[in-house]
């Protein structure tokens, strides 16, 4: 399997995001303590959308408790914060913590810390997907756990807390399966990905899960957009059970066909269908700053990807793109992008 195998050798969400709520969460039951993390954020991206303001901020630091003390050990981890114009907040971090133990096993937990409401205190909570691959915490990752954010004098500090009163097993993360109801025929964009970027890493740990790192930056160069990934960025897989979830989110910054300078925010949700990258069909979010585009933030849309060429496509359904002029025939012109036609790209 070409994930287990990519882990092995040092090796694009569908990530549901939590909108925010008004009622307050209760946190009087989460009286253990776990850990706590120590975030610092290192930089900022952003792109102001037509229907959102979204931001990327990369996040180092460090881990410390009872439980498990170790450091955030990838510089490409990163919170991605959307504020709807409808007023939705939704806010996702995902990092890698690599550390010790209470009895001094090494290994690993990764968090997908996706923001769920505010308490009585106004602090932000969390509700954390997390992995692992330590069996003395084979617990955790099913257990009844928040994170408080708080914040004094610039620093930002989560400390997780437990209910152990909650003996009912919290699911793993679960999946939603990219709709492919719709007919998307009419190509939108075509991503090239570049491998690399950071590197690659991961583990499989307790109850066979897995968590995938794969690095990557990458590039655009058609007729209606040129561009460039403003950073290094992260697909993450997750393998739980059959499913393999992937999660890539990224920006690319460029000029369209008039020279307009644009950027791009991309979030690629979806399945990875065998594990191997040769059915990959994803639900993409994508969030533009650039009016002419502004059609697609609303716009059906769904993603493949070809091993053959690394391409990264994203298509979307017959008039959608109200830019897009139409044929006699009633079905829209393919010059909206340089992609493959659909015969090219159906090794995805």
């Amino acid at each position: 399997m070409y994930f287990r195998a990519t882990l092995i050798s040092a090796f694009v969400a569908l990530v549901g995001f939590v909108s925010a709520k008004k009622d307050y969460i209760d946190t009087k039951n989460y009286s253990k303590e776990l850990f706590k993390v120590n975030l610092i954020e290192t930089r900022t991206h952003v792109v102001e959308g037509n229907t959102c303001h979204v931001e990327m901020t990369y996040i180092e630091g460090t881990m410390s408790g009872e439980y498990f003390n170790g450091d955030l050990i990838f510089k490409d981890s990163a919170t991605v914060t959307k504020r709807w114009k409808d007023g939705t907040f939704e806010s996702n971090s995902r990092f890698f913590v690599k550390g010790t133990d209470s009895s001094n096993t090494i290994g690993h937990l990764h968090f997908e810390d996706i923001f769920a409401g505010y308490d009585k205190k106004g602090r932000s909570i969390t509700r954390p997907n997390i992995f692992t691959d330590i069996e003395n915490l084979a617990w955790l990752p099913r257990a009844d756990v928040i994170g408080i954010i708080e914040e004094k004098k610039g620093k930002k500090t989560i400390t997780y807390k437990w209910n152990k009163k909650n003996t009912t097993l919290k699911p793993y993360r679960t999946q939603k399966i990219p709709d492919e109801s719709q007919e998307y025929t009419v190509p939108v964009l075509t991503v090239n990905d570049i491998p690399g970027g950071l590197g690659f890493d991961g583990f499989y740990g307790v109850d066979n899960t897995g968590v995938g790192k794969l690095g990557f930056s990458c590039a655009v160069n058609t007729s209606e957009f040129q561009g460039q990934c403003i950073d290094n960025f992260v697909d993450t897989r997750y393998d739980i059970g059959n499913s393999h979830a992937m999660s890539a989110r990224y920006i690319i910054e460029g000029i369209d066909k008039y020279g307009t300078p644009m950027r791009i925010y991309i979030e690629n949700n979806g399945i990875d269908e065998f594990g191997d990258n040769t059915h990959v069909f994803t639900e993409p979010i994508i969030i533009t700053d650039n009016p002419k585009w502004a059609w697609i933030e609303t716009a059906p849309l769904h993603g493949t990807y070809s091993m053959a060429d690394l391409g990264i496509y994203f298509w979307t359904v017959e008039g959608a793109n109200q830019n897009q002029p139409v044929s006699e025939s009633g079905s829209e012109s393919s010059s909206s992008s340089d992609s493959e036609s659909d015969s090219d790209s159906d090794s995805d």
